[in-house]
């Protein structure tokens, strides 16, 4: 059976270094932005009771896209988590509200930081995913990567 999402929030202090010590031994992370300024981290743990899927693509105050930031490390820092969520939450403005975050994750070695919606239901991710060209969305329930196009068509863990 496949865990499902624990979400932590955790004191504005200690956030960053726990996301990125999170993210460096899982190999990502999802986090919330709350409006108040905290930082909520999605992971594996109890139940939650409905599906919940990560996107990209996210749009800040007048509709600009947020751009995916590749990074030239292989450890995520919390002072990358402390600038990257200052960034999100700059483009985002008065927009904030609890379905936009940041995402973390591996590619090539590196680390790739992203604003991302979370969103409920599978196809409704899906539907978003491909209306924004992202090329794969996660669902947070089973940590999968699910791609969008049809050269990487199947399910690949995370």
């Amino acid at each position: 059976m496949a865990p499902s999402v624990k979400s932590f929030n955790l004191l504005p202090s200690s956030a960053p270094a726990e996301i990125a010590n999170y993210a460096n031994r899982h190999g990502g992370a999802s986090v919330r932005l709350q409006a108040n300024g905290g930082l909520v981290l999605m992971s594996a743990g109890s139940e939650l009771s409905e599906r919940m899927f990560t996107i990209g693509g996210t749009r800040g105050a007048g509709g600009m896209l947020i751009p995916e930031v590749h990074l030239t490390v292989e450890r995520l820092t919390a002072s990358h988590v402390e600038l990257f969520a200052d960034f999100v939450r700059d483009h985002l403005a008065s927009a904030i509200h609890g379905g936009h975050g940041i995402g973390f994750w591996v590619e090539n070695g590196k680390f790739v930081c992203d604003g991302i919606d979370f969103v409920i239901g599978r196809e409704s991710a899906i539907e978003l995913g491909k209306q924004r060209g992202e090329r794969a969305i996660f669902d947070l329930h089973n940590s999968e990567t699910i791609y969008l196009n049809d050269d990487n068509d199947e399910l690949v863990g995370a």
